[in-house]
């Protein structure tokens, strides 16, 4: 007999040891976000590592010949790429980054538009149910790679560049991902992790986790993850993958891999 729906409940405290990673890195361009996607494959929780590349940030990372990459040439590209790693166990992958969103926006609007009627009519007035299809076919396509780390226990990365947006009753501005404007608003709402990237004045890289001035960010934090800190100045994702996959502590996390960097731990 087929096991009920019912039967198939487990504890929550169980869910967690078979999911992967699923995390949103934005910022501008050339802060090093696809070196630090690409640091999974440094992790024995993150390796192997494959990227989906639109870009050609994959420049970042050409020194390194063990990550396996994919130039997305069209959306049939990012449907068929997703059907292998949702059905298939002949790859020995652990992460998948799609690098970066907001190209794969513009893949997805030309998709659209290729299969609309009344924008080859008026090609210099694109029609509103085109932009509708292309919002609704990135979303299905965010949520279908998203679920991979929840189906098959793939860690999912996805970048994208940074939008800002002045209020103009109040000058502030704030940073979200670049998207359309009705994906803009939803793609947090889809991940656990959305993360924002920079440099700051002295070159340091910084990765912020949780909320401040502006930047939209968000982590969506499980028991593992209490004693990471909001805001990481020098990231990898070698010891976030230690904490969230393996267990361990921040501290002794975060210890262990600046020592393999040859960098001096401060007491």
């Amino acid at each position: 007999m087929t096991q009920s729906l019912l039967q198939s409940a487990q504890p929550a405290s169980s869910i967690l040891e078979d999911w992967g990673l699923n995390m949103w890195l934005y910022g501008p361009w050339g802060v090093g976000k696809t070196t630090l996607a690409a640091s999974a494959q440094d992790s024995p929780w993150g390796a192997d590592v494959l990227i989906l590349d639109a870009e050609g940030g994959v420049r970042s990372i050409a020194h390194r010949t063990d990550i396996m990459v994919i130039r997305i040439q069209g959306w049939s590209d990012l449907l068929n790429v997703y059907l292998e790693l949702a059905e298939s166990n002949e790859y020995s992958y652990k992460t998948v980054v799609l690098d970066n969103m907001s190209e794969f926006n513009q893949v997805s609007i030309f998709h659209a538009y290729e299969r609309d009627e009344s924008s080859k009519k008026d090609p210099d007035t694109p029609a509103l149910n085109m932009y509708q299809r292309s919002t609704n076919q990135m979303r299905k396509m965010i949520r279908a790679y998203r679920d991979l780390s929840y189906k098959r226990g793939l860690n999912v990365i996805f970048t994208s560049w940074e939008s800002t947006e002045k209020d103009d009753t109040t000058g502030a501005i704030s940073t979200n991902v670049a998207l359309t404007p009705a994906l803009e608003k939803q793609a947090g709402g889809m991940i656990d992790i959305l993360a924002y990237m920079s440099v700051q004045a002295n070159g340091v890289r910084s990765l912020q986790l949780e909320h401040i001035n502006r930047i939209k960010t968000k982590f969506r934090r499980d028991p593992r993850a209490f004693d990471i800190p909001g805001r990481i100045e020098d990231p990898s994702l070698v010891p976030m993958l230690a904490v969230l996959k393996g267990g361990e502590t921040w501290e002794k996390a975060f210890a262990d891999y600046q020592r393999s960097k040859g960098i001096a731990t401060i007491k």
